[in-house]
């Protein structure tokens, strides 16, 4: 993980706080996006400040290290009841560790590798990045560290070696007590069993009979080195699923225990051939109470190889007990036999020879050895057979050549023997393709982990959406057989697939593609929130067509994967090919796994793009907020202004100018209320006109005698717009209520609205008895009259009409918002 991404919040804070304060102290989505980031991390994540304190600990650290946060966070980072060791129990130099290096060098370090004791005495493997966080001098003030627990991985390693190392032994010795004896040396390292014992089933009674045994006492093993078909040990073992258990629940009764032995934990593995059990490994411990999670594996991938390695050597030995038998041993045996002359020349072969090589044994007859080896091996195969039968190495690696061309990968050993009493070779040649695949498999994992490890640290370095979805992209094309992969996530608004970023050679054409819900793979992998993997889309009708019409490319293989966060589909991740049935169901695993991480950074970026733009929105209103209670003071002040210039002119009352003031401020606070409920964006011109004529009928208690018609109208208008027709209408409305209602009893007030091309007509009627004359003309002005005539013409740059046409009619005509 590289520390180059946080926020510059955190950044600026971390300078005199530490980093848990600085996240509390941010704002409050920032708070919560960072709290989440930290405590969804695939890895442990702690601080240590400059004194060497753990300071702080997420929720993963506390699996990883097995203690509580509490418990962390009161130690140093090399206190000694960690008891720091390297993987194989030697002491760790305190320099070495992660936080001096970082305190030593001020730089980042990386996978720093050492192990650590867990309060219940397990050891546990860790991977460790550091990084420093600096104060305002430039020096370390606190180092970051992530912790990975990489105890499965490391024993699963140490397993195939020891499996490996038992398969040579089994393969190039005769005695097995031996090699079982240098399996359990070796098996026996690894934590969580200390004593143990190997059974082999007797081929013949069907009695598993122990045949090496390390860590128990002379009493205990003879009281338990043979176990009959009957017996309840024997039946839990031929289950042929590996058993984990504490050891006082495993006896099946105490008149049947052997000598106190103080084992507490037993694990039993069996060990199969062709389905077939052929050994049990016993493994227990004195000291836990169960066998740990990451061991069983390690025991388990041991025990599933080694089963052909036991066959192999016990049908050797079955060989040379009985040359009676030899003929019987090659019609069955699965391995290819060869009886040779001195000269290498074939004399006799098993069914196998002719059934997997496709060679008749008469076409064989008096054929060397060496022809069906490739031909481009022949001489090397020689060499290698000449140095086998020299005793300096024991097999030959090179492939046989079928009839067909074909080759099948084969271990061979070449043995002096009798047959027929003459001289002879036996060859015996073992197909290796299962254990040549598993190991690929084993190998191809390794790969897979790597890449999942890796991606999640690049996933972790930014919270920027397109960094992201470009980082996963980036991962998921290094895979085999990907022609192209993409991501689409789903638009909040429309439900729709967006294609938000491609990686193929028409990424321009594909990148902006919408989906309808449901169309298409993409659409059907979100609907269903399940993976589709079609090896032919020819064969598919769900398959959107339009792909290949677009671009050219003839999809074949295409395969959908959903991105989920906590059972809610996010989007999809796909991968094509131009050749049908390129991916597998490994394939479709390993893809899943690496969705899951990158839906998790696809939210965490997600969620932190969406915090910066609230930010930005609360920002930009409070600027707006600002703004508008700015200019609305500047209005008030305008109309105490215009009242004190026309209070001598009218002759009114100091009660008729303040209550006329009170409407017409009634009447910005109306509007204001509207822009902020609105987030100060564009307001309907109809909706503003009908509650500031309502808010002032209701001022003037006149709401019962007036009827109000405002027909709808799409014509909007700007927040300052809106600040200035708020006080024309309501002069308009208060002039109305003051002339309509005062010659009957009910009056009416009819608004209308239209747009021609860029200019805005807003007319403005009731059934009153009209403008005076002089009004008309423009020969009498007031307080009312002047505000209409300075607003229209100053603050909405339009034009002022009156006359009367059954009641007195006001037309206002303005330019719509730029």
């Amino acid at each position: 993980m590289k520390f180059r991404s946080w926020p510059g919040w955190v950044k600026r804070l971390s300078k005199t706080v530490s980093l848990p304060q600085a996240i509390a102290a941010a704002a409050p989505r920032e708070h919560e996006v960072m709290t989440r980031l930290m405590e969804t991390s695939p890895a442990g994540i702690t601080l240590v400040d400059r004194q060497g304190r753990i300071t702080f600990a997420n929720q993963r650290a506390e699996s990883v290290l097995g203690l509580t946060r509490d418990q962390i966070t009161s130690r140093t980072y090399n206190a000694p009841v960690w008891h720091i060791t390297d993987y194989e129990g030697r002491p760790f130099p305190d320099e070495q560790l992660p936080f001096a290096r970082v305190m030593a060098t001020k730089q980042p370090v990386y996978d720093v590798r050492h192990a650590i004791q867990w309060p219940d005495g397990r050891r546990g493997l860790l991977s460790i990045n550091g990084a420093p966080l600096f104060d305002e001098k430039g020096e370390v003030e606190q180092v970051v560290m992530t912790i990975a627990d990489v105890t499965e991985q490391v024993l699963i390693e140490k397993a195939l070696h020891i499996q490996r190392d038992l398969v040579l032994a089994l393969s190039s010795t005769d005695n097995l007590t031996e090699a079982f004896n240098q399996f359990l040396e070796t098996t026996l390292q690894i934590e969580g069993v200390d004593c143990g014992g190997v059974y082999l089933v007797d081929r013949q009674t069907g009695m598993l009979n122990l045949v090496s045994a390390k860590g128990l006492s002379a009493q205990f093993v003879k009281h338990t080195s043979h176990y009959q078909a009957d017996a309840p040990q024997f039946r839990l073992a031929m289950t042929g699923e590996p058993v984990y258990t504490n050891y006082a629940k495993f006896l099946p009764n105490q008149d049947q225990a052997p000598p106190q032995e103080g084992l507490r934990a037993l694990a039993i593995i069996p060990v199969q051939y062709e389905g077939k059990m052929v050994a049990v490994l016993n493994l227990a411990s004195h000291t836990f109470d169960e066998i740990p999670l990451s061991a069983r594996k390690a025991f388990e991938i041991m025990a599933a190889q080694i089963g052909g390695a036991v066959a192999h050597v016990r049908t050797e030995a079955a060989l040379r007990e009985s040359q009676e038998n030899l003929q019987t041993l090659f019609d069955t045996l699965d391995d290819f036999l060869f009886i040779l002359d001195k000269q290498g020349r074939i004399l006799h072969v098993n069914p196998v020879v002719e059934t997997r090589l496709g060679y008749p044994a008469e076409e064989l007859a008096g054929t060397n050895l060496l022809a069906i080896h490739p031909e481009a091996q022949r001489e090397e195969a020689a060499t290698i057979i000449a140095d086998m039968l020299a005793g300096k190495i024991t097999f030959c690696s090179i492939p046989l050549q079928a009839k067909n061309g074909a080759l099948i990968p084969v271990e061979t050993k070449v043995t002096y023997g009798k047959w027929s009493g003459r001289d002879v070779l036996f060859g015996i040649s073992r197909d290796i393709t299962e254990r040549k695949q598993a190991e690929e498999t084993f190998r191809q994992r390794n790969r897979e982990l790597a890449l999942l490890n890796q991606a999640g640290r690049a996933l972790s370095s930014t919270l920027a959406l397109d960094q992201v979805l470009k980082t996963v992209l980036e991962e998921v094309h290094r895979l085999p057989d990907v022609l192209a992969c993409s991501i689409w996530l789903i638009d909040p608004e429309t439900r729709e697939l967006v294609c938000r970023e491609v990686t193929d050679p028409k990424s321009q054409i594909v990148r902006g593609w919408r989906l309808t819900p449901g169309q298409g793979l993409a659409g059907w992998a979100v609907q269903h929130k399940q993976s589709l993997n079609v090896p032919d889309v020819l064969t598919d009708e769900r398959y959107f067509k339009g792909v290949d019409e677009k671009t050219g490319l003839n999809l074949r293989s295409v395969l959908t994967v959903p991105l989920q966060v906590k059972q809610r589909v996010i989007g999809v991740m796909q991968v094509v090919n131009e050749t049908p049935h390129r991916f597998d169901e490994n394939y479709q695993t390993l893809l899943e796994s690496l969705a899951s991480t990158a839906a998790i950074a696809i939210q965490n970026a997600q969620l932190y793009e969406q915090a910066r733009q609230d930010a930005d929105t609360k920002l930009a209103l409070f600027h707006e907020v600002n703004h508008r209670v700015k200019n609305n003071l500047t209005a008030i002040i305008g109309l105490l202004y215009a009242e004190r210039h026309h209070a001598t002119l009218e002759g009114r009352t100091l009660q008729d100018i303040i209550n006329t003031l009170v409407n017409r401020v009634q009447g910005l606070s109306t509007v204001h209320e509207l822009l902020s409920a609105a987030e100060w964006r564009p307001l309907p011109l109809s909706d503003l006109a009908l509650q500031i004529i309502n808010a002032a009928l209701h001022i003037l208690s006149s709401v019962q005698r007036v009827v109000v018609d405002v027909q709808p109208s799409p014509v909007e208008v700007s927040p300052t717009q809106a600040n200035h027709l708020a006080l024309v209408i309501n002069e308009l409305a208060t002039n109305s209520m003051k002339y309509a209602l005062s010659e009957q009893d009910r009056a009416k007030i009819t608004v209308r609205i239209r747009q021609n091309e860029n200019t805005v007509h807003f007319e403005f009627r009731d059934n009153g008895p009209g403008f005076p004359e002089d009004v008309l003309k423009l020969e009498r002005s007031n307080v009312g009259l002047y505000l209409i005539e300075t607003i229209v013409r100053n603050s909405l740059n339009g034009e002022l009409t009156l006359r009367n046409e059954h009641g007195a009619v006001t037309i206002i005509r303005f330019n719509v918002m730029p």
